[in-house]
């Protein structure tokens, strides 16, 4: 899950995982580039990770997570930031 999306300034990414592991997370832009990556460690159960998209330009986003045998995705929308 990605809350909250739309996204303005940050983000957080909720885990369910089956089993602890290393994983990466990687986001891609609309036309398939990769716009950030982080690797996190990811514990059995729920996680909570903190994503800051401050700098993300505003548009569609892919979230890929790669942990194990394991690949997850999902969207968000960045919006204009309020100041």
């Amino acid at each position: 899950n990605i809350f909250p999306n739309p996204v303005s300034q940050n983000f957080k990414l909720k885990i369910n995982a089956e089993f602890s592991s290393f994983g990466l997370i990687n986001i891609y832009g609309l036309l398939g580039n990769k716009v950030y990556s982080t690797a996190t460690f990811i514990t059995e159960g729920d996680n909570i990770v903190n994503v800051n998209a401050v700098d993300f330009s505003p548009g569609l986003y892919s979230v890929e997570l790669i942990y194990g045998k394991n690949v997850r995705r999902g969207l968000f929308i960045k919006e204009w930031c309020k100041v």
